[in-house]
């Protein structure tokens, strides 16, 4: 086997590994990123309250203001909530 060769066969070597080393990184992280989207569009950890909105979209207490950046789950009876501040 010639020098370049050789060369070349480490090249494509450390190519790979470097591939295996990157693909495992990606699986990692993307994992965790997903957890801390949630926890940042979360309403409750801002502060805020989920209720269910009146019928013109706004929070039922006149007070407050609906975020729509925020996410609330649904409530027991299965309706749609808004995240409400103030």
């Amino acid at each position: 086997m010639r020098r370049g060769q050789g060369n070349t066969l480490w090249i494509l070597v450390v190519a790979i590994i470097a591939l295996i080393a990157a693909a495992i990184l990606i699986i990692i992280f993307t994992g965790r990123t997903g957890d801390a989207d949630r926890s940042i569009k979360n309403c409750l950890g801002k502060g805020g309250t989920c209720e269910v909105a009146a019928e013109d979209g706004s929070c039922p207490t006149g007070d407050k203001l609906p975020l729509v950046s925020f996410t609330c789950p649904k409530n027991a009876a299965g309706k749609d909530q808004i995240c409400c501040v103030g």
